[in-house]
Order: structure tokens, then sequence, then C-alpha cells
């Protein structure tokens, strides 16, 4: 079995032109980041007190948006890229792919270290705390983790098919891919709507969960973009060495 898997790599790593040593340090480094992600999870507020309030006594109403949703239509959205033809190579799709995943891992560690940092209460969080929930569940408000991961995606698959469809020099192409993304930021935004309505969050923590979700995924958008077409170079020089980033 190991020897067929093994196989399976050097055939894919064959089509695709890959270089190995890249996909182990690229690889490599998402899980660093998922294993990060998973020990913020477990590990709760970092302080003892959050470093800012808020009303806390909201009552506890059902998600209108639960997390399985999210996990759903990303895992769709993630195919999608990869799937659907385009005029690019198989080697740039599967960057493009790899890095909608990149994205994903990235943005939810960012959301929990800052949770972690700041460890508000949530709206809820009296409510919550009746209801037995342990403190890991209501002091973890700022920023909107949906709202981080609906702007992620939002940015990161828009930016996509910007570049991967055509050339972006036709009226009906450009309305059409306007259209696109900004049904992609509309379902984004109704997404935070509902956190604030679920008293689950406040327009703060949805705010910044959108700006932290769309960074997030616009600077590994570039990185992939980039990839294959920007070097970093070492250079001697006299009295030393240069460096240069070419792009």
């Amino acid at each position: 079995m190991k020897v067929k898997i093994l196989i399976l790599v050097l055939l894919a790593g064959n089509i695709f032109a890959l270089n190995y040593t890249h996909e182990a340090v690229e690889w490599g480094a998402t899980g660093l980041v998922g294993l990060g992600v998973y020990s913020l999870w477990r590990c709760g507020p970092f302080f003892e007190k959050p470093l800012f309030g808020g009303e806390t006594d909201a009552p506890f109403v059902d998600e209108t948006v639960p997390n399985g949703w999210l996990v759903i239509s990303n895992a769709g959205i993630g195919a999608a890229i990869f799937a659907i033809p385009t005029e690019m190579g198989m080697e740039d799709k599967y960057g493009y792919a790899k890095g909608f995943v990149q994205t994903q891992v990235l943005n939810s560690f960012l959301v929990l270290i800052v949770k972690d940092v700041t460890g508000r209460y949530r709206p809820n969080a009296d409510a919550k705390s009746l209801a037995g929930y342990k403190e890991r569940d209501f002091r973890d408000s700022f920023p909107s983790g949906h709202t981080a991961t609906c702007f992620a995606t939002a940015t990161y698959f828009s930016m996509y098919v910007w570049t991967a469809f055509g050339e972006n020099d036709s009226n009906g192409e450009i309305i059409g891919k306007t259209v696109l993304t900004a049904a992609l930021y509309g379902l984004a935004s109704w997404v935070g709507y509902t956190r604030v309505q679920d008293n689950a969050h406040r327009t703060d923590d949805v705010i910044a969960g959108a700006a932290l979700g769309s960074a997030a995924a616009a600077g590994i958008f570039v990185f992939q973009h980039n990839r294959g077409r920007a070097a970093l170079e070492l250079n001697p020089v006299e009295g030393g060495i240069s460096l240069t980033w070419r792009f």
C-alpha cells in the first residue's frame, strides 16, 4: 500500500511538473499552521480578563448559519477551483486550489490567535454560561470567525475568477465577473449580519473578521499567483551578497 501511494505521488508530481522541495516546504508549513489552529482552539483565552468588553446579557438563539454550512461550501469551492475547465495548465490550477486550502488554514489561525488574545465575551455569554457551555465557547467574540471565513472565501474565489477566466477585455465578461464578485461579498456580508442578529457577535467583531479574512485571502492568492513568476535571488557582490526579490 505504501509503495502504491508513493507511486501515485510521484506520478502526480510528474504530471504537474512540481518541485518536490517547494511542495514539501509549503505543505509542511501549512501543516504546522494547522497544528497551531488546533492548539489555539484547545487553549482558550490567554488572559484572565478580556482586553475589552461589551454587554453580555443577550438571549441565546440557534445559529442561522451553522459551521457545517461553511465547511460544505468551502469544500465545494475548493473542488470547483481545481475541476472547472480553464485555459491554464493543471499545475497552475493545483497551485490555486492549494492556495485556497492555505487561505482557510491561515485565516483560522489568525482568527483564533486574536480571539485568544482579546478573550472578549460574546453578547450571549451569560445565557451560554447558564446553559453549561465552557468558557472557551463564549469568550471568543472578537473577531467573528464565520465572517472571516466567508470574506476569505469571497476574496480568494473572486480573485481567482478574475484571473483564470478570459482576458477581462469585454463588457459582458467584466459585468459577469462583477456580478459574481458582488454576489459573493453580498453573501459574506449577510452571514456577518446573521452573526449580529443571532447575538453571537457585535458589529465591530464582524467588521474585524471581514478585514482579517479578506487580507489573509489576498495575501495567499498573490503568493500563489506569483509562484514560478517570482524569485528570491542571492547574488555575490563586492564585500558581500545582495538579496533581490524579482517579480
